[in-house]
């Protein structure tokens, strides 16, 4: 993830979220993250 991912994709959804949590717009879809371990050892 690079930051024009962030600020094109979880920016907005952050601000949406707050917006949704105190009653002004309706809830958005979650943010969905994968996450990689890889063992390196």
């Amino acid at each position: 993830m690079n930051a024009q991912d962030y600020l094109t994709h979880l920016l907005p959804k952050t601000i949406a979220f707050k917006l949704a949590r105190m009653g002004l717009i309706r809830p958005v879809m979650p943010i969905i993250l994968t996450y990689s371990v890889t063992a390196v050892c």
